[in-house]
């Protein structure tokens, strides 16, 4: 019964994937699916309530080491089958062992290489951008480079079905560990047949690999120190693992290889290094309780508190019984991360099936299980630039994820009444964007008319606008980010955008006086003279949107090398819910990429021509209360080589 349910248990996700297919390549990352990644979680989300399901029953009846593979296999299998991704991770490994046999720098952020079919579908599967720059080992990379060579003759399908299978060799080695370490049934069934565990072997995170060296190093006696330090250079959180290793002499070893293995990286990383992301960097939103915390004080305020809260986490857990400390502190670790993905349950379930009888271990596992909700907002909207058209999905992803476990800790009974007010303070903070919207007053602004390009032959716009005359006003019709199917937002007839004492436009040159060969009716005594001249009509001016204009500065003879932000412009100082936002920044030509950093996230503004970047949005209606206020906003400009340039200025949110 248990095969069947971990086998056939994959096709409410299987169908639907299928049906939403789109062609017979390589399997697709949803990223900003609208609708489509709408279904495409829901049939996941029914295959993952049937594989806990089947979870829980192999918990409190642990089956035999037959049917425990056979299950585990068939359902590996089964998801391997999956044409869609909820991750694009793969595509990003298989894109770095790619520039590493090329004999690029996958630690740096360059544009890709040309007429790479590869590293064209990773940058497809990467929403249109380049994938993030390389954070894992050189192991990992290695091995990702080995795998595309081996499957170079296949094409990109191949490559990818290929990196996804080296995940799955790697939890087939896991398993056999595990068989080899554990004696106790319900400890094998809780690490083997976790249904987001066996997912994300699947989906082809190298978390897996990783797992399964440090569980070789759990398993060896001489060459532990070697196996610990192959996985920290999968990944470096495995670094942890040397707690472990029961002398000096060990760890100095293990520390030796891994600095000799990371000599590449920091060779590679040194001369890309820059005091910010690049443009095309990927800096993913926290939804997370940091995240929040991040939104109402700031990145920097909340990194302090969760590193407060990991040192008051870990005093707290010496306190605790030996086999209880690891899960504690791992629970604590789990609500300080940034962002909480489902294929981080490959670190946390081992330490929870250590001692399954704890509520530490059963919130821990808990934590795993609704880790999935993290991906719902990404594969519905896409990047964080759009996630600020659901506040209400965001905060209610955040409260799936998050309270659960805080729900098995308040059934423990230990801090019952602590957590249930938790809850209740986050089931009110996720309902208040509703009542946001209904509380509204202020009808938003109508969208200011776009304007063309500039014509020919006024000044180039890389130099800077002269104050003497009208600014190009080059705003683009974007579609809201929001959701990448939703249409575009109305925006009028374009007209030369001018500043109301500019002068008249050439194309529209007065007319000049006619005298009239007619006697008109209204003549005075002078009949049959010549009329007076007709009245030159005036010049159709349009007001300038842009009404915030943050430090124009002089407009220079010479520009040095480097990026330069000549002049940003805002229709505003002070937005409102459901208002227009119109964002252009200058800048000198060399820059290639200008990105907003603000409200916690990073939102890429798109070139219009070289040193004019512009960006029309419509801020949604439904937003949470505690995000009206005043933010720091910057604007980073970047150049090819990485070379960058900021600018702050204040702006505030209101109703």
């Amino acid at each position: 019964m248990l095969r069947l349910v971990f086998t056939l248990g994959w096709l409410p996700a299987l169908v639907t994937a299928y049906l939403l297919r789109t062609g017979n390549g390589p399997p697709v990352a949803l990223s900003g699916a609208g609708a489509r990644g709408a279904a495409a979680c829901a049939g996941l989300a029914a295959t993952l309530a049937v594989l806990s399901a089947g979870y829980f029953a192999a918990l409190r009846r642990p089956p035999q080491r037959g049917e425990l593979l056979t299950a585990a296999a068939g359902s590996v299998l089964a998801a391997l089958a999956m044409p869609l991704l909820f991750s694009a991770d793969v595509y990003a490994y298989a894109y770095y062992g790619d520039l590493a046999l090329r004999g690029q720098n996958p630690y740096g952020h360059g544009p890709p290489p040309a007429a790479d079919p590869l590293a064209a579908a990773a940058v497809a599967a990467w929403a249109g951008k380049v994938p993030p720059r390389c954070v894992y080992g050189p192991a990992a990379v290695g091995l990702a480079a080995l795998i595309d060579a081996a499957g170079a003759g296949g094409g990109v399908a191949v490559q990818i079905a290929l990196q996804r299978l080296a995940a799955a060799a790697a939890y087939a080695f896991y398993t056999a560990i595990v068989l080899r370490l554990v004696r106790a049934p319900r400890t094998r069934a809780a690490l083997l047949l976790n249904p987001v565990v066996l997912w994300s072997v699947a989906e082809g995170h190298n978390d897996t690999a990783m797992t399964a060296l440090a569980a070789a190093g759990l398993a060896a006696t001489r060459a532990r120190p070697l196996w610990f330090a192959a996985a920290a250079l999968v990944k470096a959180i495995a670094l942890v693992m040397w707690t472990k290793l029961e002398n000096t002499r060990d760890r100095l070893s293990a520390g030796a290889a891994v600095a000799a293995g990371y000599v590449p990286l920091l060779v590679a990383w040194l001369p890309s290094r820059s005091s910010a992301p690049a443009a095309g960097d990927h800096t993913a939103l926290w939804a997370s309780p940091l995240g929040l915390a991040a939104t109402l004080a700031g990145r920097e305020f909340a990194l302090a508190l969760a590193l407060a809260a990991l040192i008051a986490a870990a005093v707290g857990a010496r306190r605790l019984p030996a086999a209880d400390r690891a899960p504690a502190f791992a629970l604590a670790a789990w609500f300080a991360l940034p962002n909480a993905y489902p294929w981080y349950a490959l670190w946390i379930v081992p330490l929870a099936a250590r001692r399954l009888s704890s509520k530490w271990s059963a919130a821990l596992l808990t934590c795993a299980l609704f880790a999935p909700a993290r991906v719902v907002t990404d594969a519905v909207f896409g990047a964080s630039e759009s996630l600020d058209a659901a506040p209400s999905l965001l905060l209610g992803m955040i409260a799936l994820a998050y309270l659960p476990p805080l729900a098995v800790l308040a059934v423990a009974g230990r801090f019952r009444r602590r957590i249930a007010a938790l809850a209740a303070v986050a089931a009110l903070v996720t309902c208040r964007p509703a009542a946001v919207t209904a509380q509204q007053t202020s009808a938003p602004s109508p969208m200011p008319a776009a304007a063309p390009a500039t014509p020919a032959g006024s000044p180039s716009p890389a130099a800077g606008p002269a104050p003497s005359q009208p600014l190009p006003a080059a705003v683009p019709q974007s579609p809201p980010l929001a959701s990448p199917q939703a249409p575009p937002s109305p925006i009028a007839s374009a007209q030369p955008l001018a500043s109301p004492s500019a002068a008249p436009s050439p194309s529209a040159p007065s007319p000049a006086p006619v005298a009239s060969a007619v006697p008109s009716p209204n003549l005075g005594p002078t009949a049959g003279a010549p009329g007076p001249p007709a009245p030159i009509p005036a010049p159709v001016v349009t007001a300038n949107p842009f009404g915030y204009i943050i430090n124009p500065p002089p407009v220079p003879a010479t520009l040095p090398d480097g990026p330069h932000i000549l002049q940003v412009d805002l229709n505003d100082r002070r937005l409102r819910a459901g208002g227009p936002l119109l964002v252009r920044v200058f800048t000198s030509a060399n820059v290639v990429g200008v990105e907003a950093r603000c409200f916690g996230r990073f939102l890429a503004i798109p070139q219009v021509s070289p040193g004019v970047f512009a960006l029309s949005y419509t801020l949604p209606t439904a937003i949470p209360a505690f995000l009206f206020r005043t933010f720091e906003i910057v604007i980073a400009a970047a150049t090819p080589d990485e070379q960058q340039t900021t600018k702050n200025f204040p702006l505030t949110l209101a109703r």
